[in-house]
């Protein structure tokens, strides 16, 4: 949910090969507009939303949290475990309460769009709102991950350790588009 402008396409076969040669200097303090502007970026790409998408929907992963790993990548930063499980934690609650029951509210509409009047301006402003949320979110990972110890690694990959086991295969082809630079 996080398209609000549209940036040119990119062939997903090279994403990850033009970003691998890039260095990128270790940056001690994660930026949450770098990070917003790189999701949005990112988020751009077709099979990145409709991939991250289904995730959420079907295994119950964190949109954001994909994103900001992918992110970590870029930046050449690798997490362990424990760091990650202190991320998902920081942003539990919100989702939880916040984002998800919005979510449904916007999924109840849509399905009952017949009966909803002004549903089209109603869609609008909820989808606003969500936009506003998950820059929120991405605010509270960034927060998160700033109190964390974090170590360079040109080869991070940090989505293999949120992943559960039954979409590591379908990891590589996302994993091209996930780890395109911001244009």
């Amino acid at each position: 949910m996080l398209s609000n402008r549209r940036l040119p396409k990119n062939n997903c076969s090279n994403i990850w090969m033009n970003l691998s040669k890039r260095s990128r200097p270790f940056m001690k303090a994660i930026d949450a507009a770098d990070f917003w502007q790189f999701s949005l970026s990112v988020y751009d790409n077709e099979q990145v939303q409709k991939t991250l998408l289904n995730w959420q929907n079907d295994y119950g992963l964190n949109v954001n949290l994909c994103l900001f790993l992918a992110y970590l990548d870029y930046q050449h930063v690798a997490l362990q475990a424990e760091q990650l499980d202190s991320l998902i934690a920081s942003i539990g609650d919100f989702n939880e309460h916040a984002l998800q029951p919005l979510r449904d509210i916007r999924g109840y509409l849509k399905r009952n769009q017949s009966s909803v009047v002004n549903y089209n301006n109603i869609r609008t402003q909820i989808l606003d709102l969500e936009l506003a949320m998950e820059k929120l979110q991405q605010h509270q990972l960034v927060s998160a991950c700033n109190t964390l110890t974090l170590r360079h690694n040109p080869q991070a990959f940090n989505l293999a350790l949120y992943l559960p086991n039954a979409l590591l295969p379908l990891k590589a082809d996302l994993d091209q588009a996930l780890h395109q630079s911001p244009a």
